[in-house]
């Protein structure tokens, strides 16, 4: 019988990245916190050990459009590259590709 060990939400600011890699003098005065509460996060999620991971989100239009938009998608892969290449472009998230 599996066990759930944890059970975590976050948003996903799309600034995350910048803010909190920015000099100090240019980061916005909320960047801190924002730090803080990933890695309190990190922290959580490491210490519960999961041996799987179930991650609900939104596609955002990335994979799918309105012609062909399922209501829900169950995908199973070792590893995924959730960075696409607007967010590489606009927001400077590093992608692992």
């Amino acid at each position: 019988m599996a066990e759930l060990t944890a059970v975590l939400a976050s948003t996903h600011h799309p600034f995350y990245y910048k803010a909190t890699t920015s000099p100090p003098d240019q980061r916005p005065p909320y960047a801190a916190e924002w730090q803080r509460k990933v890695e309190a996060y990190r922290e959580t999620l490491t210490a519960a050990e999961p041996d799987v991971l179930v991650m609900v989100g939104a596609d955002h239009f990335h994979q799918f459009f309105l012609d062909n938009y399922p209501q829900f998608l169950i995908g199973k892969q070792e590893t995924y590259d959730a960075t696409f290449y607007n967010e590489e472009r606009e927001f400077g998230i590093p992608g692992t590709s």
